[in-house]
């Protein structure tokens, strides 16, 4: 772990550096100007860190969350300008390379060949156009990636959507046809998500009226004394046939029994390799929900297994997993669910990081078909680190069950 957080250090001071040579230099500034400049972007480099650190701690101020918001506003802009900074340099020497193998061609045309070193026009730009044309590219990038974050911002906070989705199953008796579940997933309270947000989730969930609710992990980045006031709102969660949770990657980073004691409190049913059946009359439908799928790396007696949370369960009209991770679905379809519903991607939350996702998880949003089960994945109603969504807004899911004539 600590030799992880290491590099996960030297990359982010690698990232930084590398904007800072790419930045300050040419802008020209005194020497004075470039020690402030070099310092300023010390400091913000060392925010997020430092509030990772601090914020481990049970006992850090109440006032520090304002510190740890201001590091994830500066990593959010950091990480959209990085890729910029580096697009532009490698699109700059793509040019560079190009002119100077069109420079060689023409050479060997004129029959000149290697007698005089290659050159490109490039060569001959004077000193003070070549820093007027890097520093407009480097204004202009700034200015692109502030307005970027800004609209990320403005995105992130606003309500979720709600995204209404049928969902067919084969088999499915007429009590269940538009049968709906409310799905909540990486809410992540913390330092920049607070108990009105959390106010403002529960009134849209309870006011679509779902026949269950289900919370598919991540709900809090910190410890129960700091968040409990801010987390409270879920209590208020009221369906006719129960609200559920499962746990994330993240519950395991933060006190995970005093977090499921706190849930159970409110009256949440935490479900761990275990399911619950909902019946209609003489029908029934299967709840199963799963740890996640990482949980078996922080704690032996949560190992994942979908196999384990179908143990007694009775012959029903449909079989649902909560499973935070989307993989997890390779275990779903072989113990014959017929929907998994999870989160963990946040859909990418922002450009261009949402190409990463796929090296990890099979699906990234929405709902896909995997062999013989349905698999749905939650954007989050909340976001991790940066307040920051691109492309890829949050979300509340309202799953309604429907017939496979229905279709």
């Amino acid at each position: 772990m600590h030799v992880a957080f290491s590099l996960i250090l030297l990359i982010w001071a690698g990232i930084h550096f590398y904007i800072g040579t790419r930045m300050i230099p040419p802008a020209g500034l005194s020497k004075r100007g470039s020690i402030i400049a070099w310092t300023a972007l010390a400091l913000v480099a060392a925010l997020v860190p430092s509030s990772f650190i601090v914020g481990r701690s049970p006992s850090a101020p109440e006032w520090f969350h304002l510190v740890q918001t201001a590091g994830f506003v500066a990593m959010g802009f950091l990480g959209i300008l990085f890729p910029l900074v580096l697009l532009r340099d490698l699109g700059w020497s793509a040019f560079r390379i190009f002119d100077r193998l069109g420079s060689l061609v023409r050479r060997m045309r004129s029959g000149t060949g290697f007698q005089h070193p290659i050159t490109s026009d490039d060569d001959a730009f004077d000193p003070e156009r070549r820093r007027f044309l890097v520093n407009s590219f480097n204004l202009g990038v700034l200015g692109v990636s502030g307005a970027l974050a800004g609209a990320g911002f403005s995105e992130a906070r606003r309500t979720p959507d709600v995204v209404d989705v049928s969902v067919p199953i084969p088999g499915l008796g007429d009590q269940w046809h538009g049968y709906k579940i409310a799905q909540i997933s990486d809410t992540h309270v913390g330092p920049s998500i607070r108990r009105r947000q959390m106010e403002t989730i529960v009134e849209t969930v309870n006011s679509l009226r779902p026949d269950a609710i289900v919370i598919t992990g991540d709900l809090a980045d910190g410890f129960v004394p700091d968040l409990r006031t801010h987390v409270a709102p879920i209590a208020n969660l009221s369906a006719p046939d129960g609200v559920y949770f499962v746990t994330g990657n993240h519950e395991y980073f933060w006190d995970l029994d005093r977090w499921l004691g706190t849930v159970r409190e409110m009256g949440i049913v935490v479900l761990l390799n275990e399911h619950r059946v909902i019946e209609r009359g003489n029908r029934k439908i299967v709840l199963a929900g799963v740890t996640d799928y990482s949980g078996g790396r922080f704690r032996a007696d949560h190992v994942s297994n979908p196999g384990i949370s179908l143990a007694g369960a009775p012959e029903a009209d449909a079989r649902i997993l909560l499973a935070h991770q989307p993989r997890t679905v390779y275990g779903a379809v072989r113990h014959g669910f017929d929907l998994q519903l999870s989160g963990h991607t946040h859909g990418g939350q922002f450009y261009p990081w949402v190409f990463l996702v796929p090296l990890q998880q099979p699906y990234v949003a929405g709902l896909h078909r995997h062999e013989n089960t349905w698999v749905y994945v939650n954007r989050g109603a909340g976001y991790w680190g940066p307040p920051l969504r691109l492309g890829a807004p949050s979300e509340i899911t309202l799953i309604r069950l429907i017939g496979h004539a229905d279709a």
